[in-house]
């Protein structure tokens, strides 16, 4: 699981549905929409599409609320930046690969595969997905009515129902379902392009899951343009940040840094949680990333997580900072173990699919403390997920070499097609 990026990525493509196949009426609405939203030819000369807005996740107790700011440059750039609070999201596909940075986009380092995938996936095909989907082969294709007039169609993909209606009078597309998530648009707009009229955008997307309303996207605005904007630019030539060697140790002293991880890993074994913790903290200064150090970090977060006395990080770092100052260029954290939750029973009876949103501190030794739950998907799901989180090991956040407590957002996805 790596932070963030299933809930937010998703709000980059418009997600239309694989409906535009050569066939039946069906075909006639996919059709009408496409030359609504200004033509084959304005989505295949689309540049650079750059949109602003604000995002609402609801079911959060309040409301989290924030700004959202994307830039895509097809087909090989993406930005995504987002602000809500506790759901910080600033990635970038950009000339140095795929990026997960700082609120700043100078402080970045490498995303998992995953992530990559998905912003490769959004650079793409995001807003005009109606180019290369087709609906499967041989499936059966029923109308939707409005009294006597074919306003959409639904028909099952895999184990789900996708539906999609459209308004009559525009013809534009209003509503998707898959399965139990909905995804409704609204205030579509022109933004410039190569269609008469120019191209349209759905300024308003709402999105539901079992009928409750999950996210919400208003978009304040939403340019076309030739060339990226001095925005897009800065962001898409972040770049990571250069790791520093490490100077080669003498061999004696190589030989007793060893001496003092196997000793540290011998008395987590006993247990003497405290001389374990506090030589295994002599080995993280000494060498903050390498495989000793990783397997030590496992071994005194397993014992925090059951209630060992294993000290205080914050006392064990005298030189670390307690609190980070403003704009400080710290470096993120990197996940290093971790279980995937184990759903339940009765998460699984519930059926419901989504995104659990967690907030926690990684303290200077990379274990996870104060986890919170900030939006969940229903009871057993997040206890599912809340239950696999304190199994989360880290490389904590270094300021000027010394490591120091950073708050941070996760999210875990519940997928119950998973195992």
């Amino acid at each position: 699981m790596n932070p963030k990026p299933a809930v937010i990525l998703s709000l980059l493509a418009l997600d239309l549905s694989s409906a535009f196949a050569a066939r039946g009426g069906h075909h006639a609405l996919a059709q009408r929409h496409l030359e609504a939203r200004g033509g084959s030819s304005a989505l295949q000369g689309l540049k650079v599409i750059e949109r602003q807005g604000s995002l609402t996740f609801h079911g959060a107790t309040p409301e989290i609320q924030g700004t959202y700011h994307t830039c895509v440059q097809y087909p090989d750039r993406v930005a995504v930046d987002v602000d809500a609070g506790p759901v910080q999201v600033h990635q970038v596909l950009g000339d140095f690969g795929a990026l997960e940075c700082d609120a700043t986009f100078t402080v970045c380092s490498p995303a998992q595969e995953s992530v990559a995938e998905e912003l490769r996936k959004t650079a793409r095909v995001a807003n005009r997905e109606e180019l290369d989907e087709t609906i499967p082969e041989g499936v059966a294709v029923e109308a939707i009515l409005q009294g006597t007039t074919q306003v959409g169609y639904r028909y099952r993909k895999d184990d789900r129902i996708v539906a999609e209606e459209f308004s009559p009078q525009t013809g534009l597309l209003q509503r998707r379902r898959n399965g139990k998530r909905e995804r409704l648009y609204g205030d579509w707009r022109s933004i410039g392009g190569n269609g008469a009229g120019g191209l349209l955008l759905p300024m308003r997307i709402e999105d539901f899951q079992d009928g409750k309303r999950t996210t919400t996207t208003l978009l304040t605005s939403a340019t076309h343009t030739a060339s990226p904007s001095e925005w897009c630019s800065k962001r898409f030539s972040a770049r990571p940040a250069e790791v520093q060697p490490q100077k080669e140790a003498p061999p004696q002293e190589k030989s007793t840094l060893r001496d003092k991880a196997k000793q540290a890993q011998d008395l987590f074994k006993q247990p003497n949680y405290p001389e374990a913790a506090a030589l295994a903290r002599q080995v993280f200064l000494q060498e903050p990333e390498s495989r000793a150090s990783d397997k030590l970090r496992i071994l005194l977060c397993r014992a925090r997580s059951t209630g060992a006395d294993v000290g205080d990080p914050a006392a064990a770092y005298p030189a670390a900072p307690k609190s980070l100052p403003p704009n400080a260029q710290n470096s993120r954290p990197r996940k290093i173990s971790g279980d995937s939750p184990k759903f339940t029973d009765g998460t699984r009876r519930a059926g419901q699919e989504g995104v659990v949103i967690v907030s926690a501190i990684i303290d200077e030794d990379g274990c996870l403390q104060e986890i919170k739950l900030q939006k969940g998907v229903n009871p057993f799901a997040d206890q599912d997920a809340l239950r696999a989180l304190p199994s989360w090991v880290f490389v904590p956040s270094f300021l000027k070499g010394n490591p120091v407590r950073v708050h941070y957002t996760m999210t875990v996805n519940v997928q119950l097609s998973s195992p």
